[in-house]
C-alpha cells in the first residue's frame, strides 16, 4: 500500500515549481490532491501530471488572500473530497521592483498573497480539523529569495517563515503539525529531496518538532 494511500492534500500555488514537483511526489505516494492556483492552464498541467501516476486530483482556481476567497476554496475542497488531511502552502507573489519604484498596491498585494493567504487557510483548515476531531499537517514552502530579490519579497518570505514557526507551536495542542520546508535552489535533485521530505513528514516518519524549519540543501 502506498505510504499516503487516500490522504487528501490541498496544495496552493500548485501550477508552479516547486509545488508542482511536490504534488507529483505526493501523487506517486498515493495521495488524493486538491490543486489550487490562480492560473487555470498551469494547475491543469500539474493535475494531468499527477493523474499519470494514477492519483486522483481536483483543480481549484483561486486567489485565497482574502477571507471570502479562502473560505470558498476550503469549502469547495471539502465538498469535493469530504475531508482534508494536509495543507501545503506555496508563496505566490514575488514583487521585483525596488523600494523606489514599488507602489503601495503591489506591496500590500504581495503581503496579502504571501502572509494573509497562508494565515487564513491554515486557520480555516485547522479549525475544521479540530471540529471534526481529526489530526492534520501543514507544510509551508519557503523558497530562496535570490540575490536580486526586492525588499518587499524578502519581507514576505521572512514573515512567512515566522508564521510557520508560530503556527507549529500554537496548533500542536490541537493535533495539527506545522513545518516550514526551506530549500536552497531549484535544481532537480533538490526538488526530489524536498518531495521525499514532504512524504516523510506527512507519513509521520520525520522526527522533526512541529514549528521546525527543515532545510533541504
Amino acid at each position: 500500500m502506498p505510504p499516503l494511500d487516500g490522504k487528501i492534500i490541498l496544495i496552493t500555488g500548485a501550477g508552479r515549481v516547486p509545488a508542482r514537483s511536490l504534488a507529483q511526489a505526493l501523487a506517486s505516494a498515493g495521495a488524493h490532491l486538491a490543486l489550487s492556483d490562480l492560473t487555470p492552464q498551469a494547475v491543469e498541467e500539474t493535475a494531468a501530471a499527477c493523474r499519470l501516476s494514477g492519483a486522483q486530483a481536483s483543480v481549484h482556481v483561486a486567489a485565497p488572500a482574502k477571507g471570502m476567497a479562502a473560505r470558498m476554496l476550503v469549502d469547495e475542497v471539502l465538498e469535493r473530497w469530504d475531508g482534508l488531511d494536509a495543507l501545503i502552502l506555496m508563496p505566490t507573489a514575488a514583487p521585483n521592483r525596488t523600494v523606489l519604484d514599488l507602489d503601495e498596491w503591489d506591496f500590500l498585494h504581495s503581503l496579502e498573497a504571501n502572509l494573509n493567504g497562508p494565515f487564513l487557510l491554515t486557520q480555516l483548515v485547522a479549525n475544521w480539523q479540530r471540529s471534526e476531531k481529526r489530526s492534520g499537517d501543514v507544510l509551508v514552502l519557503l523558497p530562496p529569495p535570490g540575490p536580486q530579490a526586492s525588499s518587499a519579497h524578502r519581507a514576505g518570505l521572512a514573515g512567512l517563515r515566522e508564521l510557520a514557526h508560530g503556527f507549529g507551536r500554537e496548533l500542536f495542542p490541537y493535533s495539527v503539525r506545522v513545518f516550514g520546508l526551506e530549500y536552497s535552489s531549484l535544481a532537480l535533485p533538490v526538488l526530489a529531496a524536498a518531495g521525499a521530505a514532504a512524504v516523510d513528514i506527512l507519513t509521520g516518519h520525520n522526527p522533526a518538532v512541529p514549528g521546525e524549519i527543515l532545510t533541504i540543501a
